[in-house]
């Protein structure tokens, strides 16, 4: 509370009117007005008022109304920025309600994009699994392929194998009976008499194309065969015929052949 001096003079016929001030609009304008008053207050002292305790009763009022509008308009103005800061609250709160909603919003937005896309994959996982057994089939077919191919190959290789051998039994059949047919051809020809004409094949040597050196072994083996003959025994038997062919005299060296062969046969 404000303080007023209360000290008083003794003057005759003093008088002095006190104006109220038009009520402030800010504490500091209050502040001024009361001090305006208390500067009055002290003035009325020193004027030797005839009635100074009328003029402190007044001041006091002064002073009490003062305060009391004081008090009042802080409350207003707390009121006031209690209000604006109610209202200001509010606003956020508004704001973060909207914020809650537009989040809300984004993510069931996400969620959805979310199984959309776990949808997707799953979908793409089944294809996958589908394509990889296809796959899966494809290979195995593949597989059987190559085994029936291997099969063929093998027996193929085996036909292969069994012509090669049937080819070379037939060649070397072929080759034995081409030999036998020469020999049998040969023996016959030694057989016939001193006088008949040989064949001249027979009398002509290898190195010209003939089976000449071959008739000297067919009869060197009848010698073996048929007399029991060494082979030492036979080769001496067949001397003069190895003297004849030395010399070229291949005809006379046939019939040599010839004599041994009937003679060793009969």
């Amino acid at each position: 509370m404000w303080k007023i001096s209360s000290s008083t003079h003794d003057c005759q016929g003093a008088s002095h009117q006190h104006v109220c001030p038009i009520l402030p609009s800010s504490t500091a304008s209050l502040r001024n007005k009361k001090a305006h008053l208390l500067q009055h207050g002290n003035s009325v002292e020193r004027s030797c008022d005839a009635n100074p305790h009328r003029r402190i009763v007044e001041a006091k009022i002064i002073e009490t109304a003062l305060d009391v509008v004081h008090q009042t308009y802080i409350e207003c103005t707390n009121k006031k920025d209690g209000d604006a800061l109610a209202s200001n609250l509010t606003s956020v709160k508004n704001t973060v309600n909207t914020m809650n909603t537009t989040v809300g919003g984004i993510n069931s937005h996400t969620t959805s994009i979310g199984d959309n896309i776990v949808t997707k994959i799953n979908t793409l996982s089944g294809k996958a699994d589908t394509t990889n057994n296809a796959i899966n089939s494809v290979g195995g077919n593949v597989t059987t392929i190559n085994n029936t191919v291997n099969n063929i190959n093998s027996k193929v290789d085996n036909i292969s194998t069994n012509i090669d051998n049937s080819r070379t039994l037939i060649i070397n059949n072929a080759n034995l009976n081409a030999a036998n047919s020469l020999r049998l051809l040969i023996e016959a020809d030694l057989a016939t008499a001193d006088s008949s004409t040989p064949l001249a094949i027979f009398e002509t040597p290898a190195a010209k194309g003939g089976y000449l050196e071959l008739v000297r072994t067919i009869v060197f083996e009848t010698i073996k065969n048929l007399t029991g003959a060494t082979a030492t025994q036979a080769n001496a038997t067949l001397a003069s015929v190895d003297s004849l062919l030395a010399a070229g005299k291949y005809k006379a060296a046939y019939a040599a052949l010839r004599k041994a062969y009937k003679s060793a046969a009969n």
